[in-house]
């Protein structure tokens, strides 16, 4: 009968209550743990592959003194394709500098006015890439934008 009495007791109940609490609070901090720790993971992933991902830095006469600080550029490239495989693409950009562009379904293609699918891409097409780096130093492709090459002029040699 003690026993039924300390067990239904507003004291038992309310430290029970205090129980639940704090375990309670001990699994949303272990959670909180858990998502930091891996926050700090990428964010330390990502910063050891900061120069591969945004390239050296390239100063503008004005801007001397800040690109020496490390400002780099951001998520994106221009330049030519120099290798595909798959849907994975290589661009040299205009800074010599090569990168890995990852692209999905979700890429949008656009050549002129028109999208255009990943079949459709060529070696040596002129792109600019809007993206976003991810730990890897890829370039996870948002957008990529194809530009005609410009006709070759052909010489002509007139005689008067």
């Amino acid at each position: 009968m003690e026993f039924k009495k300390l067990v239904t007791s507003e004291v038992t109940l309310i430290v029970l209550a205090c129980l639940a609490g704090i375990f309670v609070l001990l699994g949303v901090f272990r959670l909180g743990v858990v998502v930091g720790h891996r926050q700090a993971n990428f964010a330390c992933q990502w910063s050891d592959n900061y120069t591969r991902i945004f390239g050296p830095p390239q100063a503008l006469p004005m801007m001397h003194d800040f690109m020496r600080d490390g400002f780099m550029h951001g998520g994106g490239i221009m330049g030519s394709i120099i290798k595909i495989d798959g849907q994975n693409l290589v661009i040299k950009g205009e800074d010599g500098a090569e990168k890995s562009v990852l692209i999905d379904d979700k890429t949008i293609l656009r050549q002129a006015q028109d999208d255009i699918k990943a079949s459709d891409l060529k070696v040596d097409d002129k792109v600019t890439v809007i993206g976003q780096p991810d730990s890897q130093g890829q370039i996870d492709a948002k957008l990529i934008r194809v530009f005609e090459n410009p006709p070759v002029q052909a010489t002509s040699t007139q005689t008067k």
